[in-house]
């Protein structure tokens, strides 16, 4: 049989095919979305699993057509039994990669709460950090489609607007997402021919966590009762309600800067304000406060406010005051 070179490995003309078609699906996500520039520092996030490794693997052979410099980042939890073997094997590839690897041992998680909510802010304080540590560009995360799908169903779950049944996006701040339009069984059959390993995450079939319910419960049901392709077409309507997102997005953030008071720069009016529709109502407030924090039901307690309220009552969210006046409310960081 006809055979190519992968990552330095020989593999049949179907391996090659399926590689190709894969990389060259991820270098369109890449251009389309502006991820990568010549030059750029990146910080690869890697848990050693699948994803990751595919994503340290990819990035490394990108290296050389994007003159990029890589550091790789990992957290160790220390709360499951394997988290000091997986930090061992993520060393062990940095290393064979020649690449710098930055490792965040965390303390106890707490008690009580939501520890998913918990990990992934100490991920990203951590990654922000490293970033800074290197004054890299960028950090690279290696969600993919299927993660895609299971964020947009759990945000819909929990009743969420334009915004939330988006999902995650290509690019949020310093946040890239190259693998966004690639399914994970690619990835993993790229890391096969390729010849490497990666780690199992045993708690990712743990069905208390709503993800993994989602996962192995609820996309299975819905594939065999309902459509074959449902993961196609959740992730395809994901990108509608993108569109719509930006676009209230736009319009928020033009009437914000269309109404703000010429001498008071954190008054706005309250006659202005209630003419628009309440969707982009709550858009403005959302982009206020900020849109990663502040859900539909605190949204619905500040618009509630502004309009019933009598003048001097106030909301805050996240270090974020919003004060009613007479005829205007004020913002106040």
């Amino acid at each position: 049989m006809f055979e190519m070179s992968v990552g330095g490995r020989r593999c049949g003309l179907f391996g090659h095919l399926h590689y190709c078609i894969m990389l060259s699906k991820i270098c369109k996500t890449i251009e389309d979305n502006c991820l990568l520039s010549e030059g750029d520092r990146i910080i690869a996030a890697i848990s050693g699993g699948a994803d990751s490794v595919a994503l340290f693997l990819i990035l490394d052979e990108l290296k050389k057509k994007f003159k990029l410099k890589l550091v790789a980042a990992h957290v160790n939890y220390g709360v499951r039994e394997e988290a000091g073997e997986d930090e061992n094997f993520v060393r062990d590839l940095a290393k064979r990669l020649k690449v710098e690897c930055e490792v965040l041992k965390t303390g106890k998680p707490p008690s009580s709460g939501n520890f998913e909510a918990w990990a992934r802010d100490v991920r990203y304080d951590f990654f922000e950090k490293v970033r800074e540590k290197h004054n890299a560009d960028k950090i690279a995360v290696a969600h993919t489609r299927d993660d895609q799908v299971e964020t947009v169903l759990l945000n819909f779950l929990r009743g969420a607007g334009p915004l939330g049944l988006a999902g995650m996006r290509y690019r949020r701040g310093r946040i890239i997402r190259p693998f966004l339009d690639v399914i994970k069984t690619d990835l993993v059959r790229y890391i096969n021919k390729r010849g490497e390993k990666y780690r199992v995450d045993k708690t990712n079939i743990n069905l208390k966590f709503k993800r993994n319910w989602i996962r192995h419960k609820l996309l299975p049901y819905l594939r065999e009762n309902f459509n074959e392709n449902i993961c196609e077409i959740i992730f395809s309507s994901s990108k509608i309600f993108a569109k719509h997102a930006d676009f209230l997005r736009e319009e928020a953030e033009f009437w914000l800067k269309k109404n703000v008071d010429k001498l008071q720069k954190n008054k706005y009016s309250l006659k202005n304000f209630f003419k628009k529709s309440p969707i982009l109502q709550g858009e403005i407030i959302r982009t206020i406060i900020g849109v990663r924090d502040i859900g539909q039901v605190h949204i619905g307690e500040i618009l509630d406010m502004l309009k019933n309220s009598e003048p001097g009552r106030k909301k805050t969210f996240k270090k974020i005051t919003i004060q009613k006046t007479r005829d205007n409310f004020l913002v106040i960081c």
